[in-house]
């Protein structure tokens, strides 16, 4: 491994410590306007690249790009290196370095690095930040409850970052935690509904192979009717049931456990009534479209639920496309035609995700990249 990397973190730094002592006074001031000035441009950088979903450098480790994660990089390329010289800028700012700067100024920077923690997805930077705060503004708050003379304007600074930084800490674990909570309900919707429609159009060849005669027309109607109530109950898990454990709203999370299965048991026997045992099966999958729904809206509407609106649309589309291609061949025959089918679906939905989804398209390449490699190394 090359040594590069402990030459640009520790000898760098020394030196530059070193070289510093015999600067002007002038080259002092310009040296910590660069770093005021890269700092602050990095932070907004990095909020832009959080807010708008894009990456200004690419995430490189190991020499494979990492595509799948939502932390910025902005200028200094890598989330954990922009989470350390962050932090240890923040923490800078809030002991009083350069004391040239007036208190507005040193709370506003101080305020936008901290909250750029939360794009970089420094957790636990962030809590050790709040707590350099903390310490730092308990000189100013002491003094003040204390009765004793104290800056006016540094008891208004500390009670206006405290409660600024416990939020930004709060803001950078709850906003991570529900986009992967939407990236979790995506990918399961990502698996569930091909599989629901190619379950719809392949019921029949496959329950006259692996089904009793005496049971087939009711098993062909009632598989994919169970396979669909197993989706949608899938993405209730992973989007509603997990959103209310992650704001620990567990009771919400019971009580549409409740209606879900309410529901499925009273639609079952009307439908049962109705029906027989395809109306149950029928009655079943509205109950469980209901309680599932009712689950998933409270999550967005009251839970901050965010739902991947543009991802659920592809992987409709992808999975009609992929529908719609089978419908044109003639039915399989036997398990070799049924096994043909199902892997010519799975290739046509992987092509129609790979075109709709340039994230996949990266991932795939990634991929293949590594695997190519390896091959070479093992050669």
């Amino acid at each position: 491994m090359p040594v590069a990397p402990l030459i640009d973190t520790f000898v760098v730094g020394a030196v530059l410590l070193a070289l510093y002592e015999d600067f002007s006074p002038r080259e002092r001031a310009a040296l910590r306007l660069a770093l005021h000035a890269v700092m602050f441009v990095n932070a907004c950088v990095g909020l832009a690249e959080f807010a708008f979903d894009f990456r200004l450098t690419p995430f490189v480790a190991g020499g494979r790009a990492i595509v799948g994660d939502y932390r910025s990089t902005a200028l200094l390329g890598h989330p954990l290196v922009n989470v350390g010289t962050t932090t240890l800028y923040a923490a800078m700012l809030v002991l009083g370095a350069d004391r040239a700067l007036r208190l507005p100024l040193r709370l506003a920077l101080t305020t936008i690095q901290l909250v750029a923690l939360v794009a970089f997805g420094g957790r636990t930077s962030l809590t050790l930040a709040i707590v350099v705060v903390c310490l730092a503004a308990l000189k100013p708050i002491s003094e003040a409850f204390g009765g004793r003379r104290f800056d006016l304007r540094s008891a208004i600074a500390a009670a206006l970052v405290v409660p600024l930084a416990a939020s930004a800490a709060a803001a950078a674990w709850f906003d991570g935690a529900l986009r992967q909570v939407s990236l979790n309900g995506a990918l399961m919707f990502g698996l569930m509904a091909p599989a629901a429609v190619g379950v719809a159009l392949l019921a029949g060849p496959f329950v006259r192979l692996a089904v009793a005669q005496q049971f087939q027309a009711q098993t062909i109607v009632i598989l994919p009717l169970a396979v669909l109530a197993g989706a949608a109950r899938a993405l209730r898990v992973h989007t509603g049931d997990q959103t209310a454990l992650l704001v620990r709203r567990t009771r919400s999370m019971t009580v549409f456990n409740l209606i879900d299965a309410v529901a499925a048991l009273a639609g079952g026997a009307v439908g049962e009534y109705f029906g027989g045992v395809v109306g149950a099966a029928v009655g079943c999958l509205a109950g469980t479209l209901v309680g599932s729904t009712a689950a998933m809206a409270f999550g967005v509407a009251r839970l901050g639920l965010r739902l991947p609106l543009a991802a659920l649309a592809g992987v409709l589309a992808a999975s009609a496309i992929m529908g719609a291609a089978l419908r044109l061949v003639p039915p399989p025959i036997g398990a070799l035609g049924l096994a043909a089918q199902i892997v010519a679906g799975v290739f046509i939905y992987a092509a129609v995700i790979l075109v709709l989804f340039p994230q996949a398209r990266r991932i795939a390449r990634t991929g293949f990249a590594f695997v190519a490699e390896r091959r070479g190394s093992d050669q």
